[in-house]
C-alpha cells in the first residue's frame, strides 16, 4: 500500500498489480486508503478498478468529515490571505473534535449540542461561539450541496455582548427534578442535583473519582479542569445524600458518574426531558450558570465565587456582578455629593 502526500491537502494512493500501474488523487488521506484497497479487491475479482471521483465523492452519502473539511478548504478559504491561519486552526480543530474519518451524515444537532457545551466550558464568548458555528454551517452547507447530508441541521445563533445569562429559578429546579424523578433517571437526577450544588463542569463530574470524595462525603477535590485550578469544594446535604446513592449503584465504578457518557445515556435522557418539559433554551451548562448565579444572588463575593467555580479569570465570574444585591447601592448619592460640591465651587 502507497499513500503519499502531495502539497497540504491532497493525498495520492498508487499501487501495481500485475504489472500496471494504478493511481488517483484525493483530498483525504483516509479516502485514498479506501480506494486503494477497493481497487485492489476488485481487480482480485476481475473487476474493473472503481472511480476515483465516486470514492471521493463517497457517493453522497458516505462523505468522510475530513474529506469535507478539506474540499471546503480548497473551494471557499485557502485563498483568503487575511484569515486564512486561523480558518486552518479552525479546520484542524474540528477534524479532531469529530474525527476525520467520521461519516459527515453522522455529524448532526445531538453531536454538534455536545461540541457547543464543549465550547463553553472552555469558556468561549458568544462571538467565539458564533464564528465557530459559521465555520461549521459553511462546511455542512458543501455538504448538502453535495448529496452528503439530506439537510444541514439549524445551528443556533448567540446574541454576542452582555446578554442574560439563563440560570433556574426555583421553581423551574423543582419542575427538572420532578420531571427526571417521574421518568425514573435516578443517575440523572443524581447528575443534576450534584452539578447545581458544585457548579462543577459536566466534564468535571463524569471524571470524578471517589477518591477524590472524602471517607465522610464531605468535600470533593476536583484536579482536572479547565483552568488548570484544583479545587476543594464542600458538599450539601443532598449532593451527599446523591452520592451515597451511587456508591450503593455502581461499588465497583471508580467514580460517582463514570458509567456515564457525555454523547450516551447523560445527553439522551436530558434531551428527553428537556424536551418533554419545552424549554429551548437549558442546556446541561445551565446547570453551572444556575450554581454562580445564586452564590451572587446570596452576596457571596466574586473572589470566592471565582474559586468555587474555578474560574481562571476574575472577568469570567463578573458576568454575574448585576445579579449582587445592592451592587450599585450608593451610586447616586455619590453622584449627588458630586453635583452639590461643583455647586459649592461654582
Amino acid at each position: 500500500m502507497s499513500v503519499i502526500q502531495r502539497g497540504e491537502t491532497s493525498w495520492r494512493a498508487e499501487f501495481m498489480f500485475k504489472g500496471a500501474r494504478y493511481n488517483a488523487t484525493f483530498d483525504d488521506r483516509d479516502e485514498a486508503r479506501a480506494w486503494e484497497l477497493k481497487a485492489r479487491a476488485a481487480l482480485k475479482r476481475g473487476e474493473g478498478v472503481p472511480d476515483p471521483q465516486a470514492t471521493e465523492r463517497g457517493g453522497g452519502a458516505g462523505l468522510s468529515w475530513g474529506c469535507l473539511l478539506d474540499r471546503v478548504w480548497k473551494l471557499h478559504w485557502s485563498r483568503l490571505e487575511r484569515s486564512a491561519g486561523n480558518l486552518k486552526y479552525k479546520l484542524r480543530a474540528a477534524k479532531t473534535y469529530f474525527g476525520a474519518g467520521t461519516p459527515v451524515k453522522e455529524i448532526g444537532r445531538a453531536r454538534i449540542n455536545d461540541y457547543i457545551e464543549d465550547c463553553i466550558d472552555q469558556g468561549n464568548s458568544p462571538a467565539t461561539l458564533n464564528r465557530k458555528l459559521s465555520f461549521l454551517n459553511t462546511a455542512l452547507k458543501e455538504a448538502e450541496a453535495m448529496g452528503a447530508i439530506a439537510k444541514r441541521p439549524v445551528l443556533p445563533h448567540y446574541k454576542e455582548g452582555g446578554g442574560r445569562i439563563r440560570f433556574l429559578s426555583d421553581e423551574e429546579e423543582d419542575i427538572l427534578l420532578g420531571v427526571i424523578t417521574r421518568m425514573g433517571f435516578d443517575h440523572l437526577r443524581a447528575f443534576v442535583v450534584t452539578a447545581l450544588d458544585t457548579g462543577c463542569r459536566a466534564s468535571e463530574l463524569l471524571s470524578m473519582q471517589w477518591r477524590d470524595v472524602d471517607k465522610d462525603m464531605a468535600t470533593v477535590s476536583i484536579w482536572k479542569n479547565k483552568a488548570d485550578h484544583p479545587r476543594t469544594l464542600h458538599l450539601t446535604r443532598r449532593v451527599r445524600a446523591e452520592l451515597r446513592f451511587m456508591k450503593t449503584q455502581n461499588p465497583q465504578a471508580p467514580g460517582p458518574f463514570a458509567h456515564m457518557k457525555k454523547g450516551g445515556a447523560l445527553r439522551t435522557q436530558w434531551e428527553r426531558v428537556i424536551n418533554h418539559i419545552g424549554w429551548d433554551d437549558v442546556v446541561i451548562h445551565t446547570l453551572r450558570h444556575t450554581c454562580a448565579s445564586r452564590l451572587a444572588i446570596s452576596g457571596v463575593d466574586m473572589k470566592r465565587i471565582q474559586t468555587w467555580m474555578g474560574h481562571k479569570s476574575i472577568t469570567t465570574t463578573q458576568r454575574y456582578t448585576h445579579l449582587m444585591p445592592g451592587h450599585l447601592k450608593g451610586v447616586a448619592e455619590v453622584l449627588e455629593q458630586g453635583r452639590s460640591a461643583l455647586r459649592a465651587v461654582s
